[in-house]
């Protein structure tokens, strides 16, 4: 019988640390190119506890898993045929160029990206949702449903351009739009966001191609796209929540809970402990109840 070699390791050795370093890398969601997150996740107890239709908040350090989560849940939701619709948005994506202390500002602008990230999955996921009629069938129900969502997003200055959506112009918000929801919110400290080129781009020359909208135009959106397509529930997951300025997420937080939460809508969002702020001193935003 061959001897067993009794070796010790390291565990803070170079080399061992190199080792953990490539293997977290290799692991990461952002890194997976085969798109298969459902079969490789490992925390299967985990991804039963979030299937649920109420909203939850997505507690981890950077690291630890929370895009793989909900990149996991997206193809567990489309694998058990309820016909729910996960839309999976990476917030990073969305971040305007903006200073962070126009809280209120920034949020409409994420909000808005939302909105019309939503409508865009539905649109280009309406097959999907309509597979089991034959082909006759989806004719006449999809035709009708595809040009209402385009409309809506034409509200919002976007187009389908052969198979992929262009911005046709910019959508900006008025003044008063924007003085409207700060008091109706209680928002009384917003630094130089009245007088900001963001705010006031109803002063731009007529050949800027502007659509204002306000939100609820927004909210309006969302409840049209509900009222003219046959889905049992949208889930709108949420990524990299915490890269958003503190000063804006409780903002968005209350947006997201006007529009989505009374409606078929859940809301999964994947945050940073200790950079999450979901909620003001006036209970503006979303409670952390429901919290996995």
């Amino acid at each position: 019988m061959a001897k067993r070699m009794n070796r010790n390791i390291d565990i803070k050795s170079k080399r061992v640390k190199q080792s953990v370093s490539k293997l977290d890398g290799f692991l990461r969601a952002e890194y997976n190119s085969e798109k298969n997150y459902l079969e490789y996740y490992a925390g299967l107890e985990t991804l039963e506890k979030v299937t649920s239709i109420k909203d939850q908040i997505i507690y981890g350090r950077r690291g630890t898993g929370k895009t793989h989560l909900l990149k996991a849940l997206q193809e567990k939701l489309v694998e058990d045929n309820q016909k729910y619709l996960p839309v999976y948005i990476d917030l990073r994506t969305f971040k305007p160029t903006l200073e962070s202390d126009n809280g209120l500002y920034y949020a409409l602008i994420i909000f808005q990206e939302i909105v019309v990230e939503v409508l865009k999955c539905v649109y280009v996921n309406l097959d999907y949702l309509y597979k089991e009629y034959t082909v006759e069938q989806q004719k006449i129900i999809i035709d009708p449903q595809r040009r209402k969502i385009l409309a809506l997003l034409e509200k919002f200055n976007r187009s389908l351009d052969g198979k992929s959506f262009t911005k046709m112009g910019e959508t900006g918000f008025r003044v008063n739009e924007v003085k409207k929801l700060a008091t109706n919110l209680k928002i009384t400290k917003i630094p130089e966001l009245f007088g900001s080129k963001e705010v006031n781009k109803e002063i731009e020359s007529e050949d800027e191609k502007i659509k204002y909208i306000s939100f609820s135009d927004m909210s309006d959106a969302i409840s049209e796209l509900l009222e003219a397509v046959d889905i049992n529930r949208i889930f709108c997951l949420l990524d990299e929540w915490s890269e958003i300025p503190e000063t804006s997420q409780y903002i968005l937080a209350e947006f997201l809970k006007r529009t989505f939460v009374p409606k078929k809508v859940t809301l999964k969002i994947a945050a940073i402990p200790n950079r999450t702020q979901l909620i003001s001193e006036n209970r503006i935003g979303l409670e952390d109840g429901g919290v996995y």
